[in-house]
C-alpha cells in the first residue's frame, strides 16, 4: 500500500475538495488532525533541541572521559633557537653571491 492509498483513507476526499477547509483552516478541522500533526511537529523539534543541548553540555564530561586516547600536548617554544656561527668562509661567501645578484639584477 503506497502513500497515496494511506493518505486518501486517512483524509475524506470530499474534505480535500472544499476550498472552505483549505488553508489555516486545516488546523483547526476534525477531518485533518491538523492540532495533533501540530503538537507532533513541536514535539518532535522540543526533543530534538532538548538532546542537542544535553549532549553539548556533557561533552566536556565525554572528552575528559575520553583523555587516554587522545595525544599529549606539546609545549611551543617560547623563545628563538640560539644563532648559529659561522666561519669567515661562509660570510666571504655569502657577500660574494649578493654582489653577483646586485650585478645580475641590474642588467636589462
Amino acid at each position: 500500500m503506497g502513500f497515496v492509498e494511506i493518505f486518501a483513507q486517512a483524509v475524506p476526499t470530499e474534505a480535500l475538495q472544499e476550498p472552505s477547509k483549505r488553508g489555516f483552516d486545516n488546523i483547526i478541522n476534525d477531518d485533518f488532525n491538523g492540532f495533533g500533526i501540530a503538537v507532533t511537529g513541536l514535539l518532535i523539534v522540543f526533543v530534538a533541541l532538548t538532546l542537542i543541548s544535553v549532549f553539548i553540555s556533557l561533552l566536556p564530561k565525554i572528552l575528559d572521559a575520553l583523555a587516554f586516547m587522545l595525544p599529549e600536548e606539546q609545549e611551543h617554544q617560547t623563545h628563538a633557537p640560539a644563532m648559529r656561527q659561522t666561519t669567515d668562509n661562509e660570510k666571504i661567501a655569502a657577500a660574494v653571491g649578493f654582489v653577483l645578484h646586485e650585478i645580475r639584477s641590474k642588467q636589462p
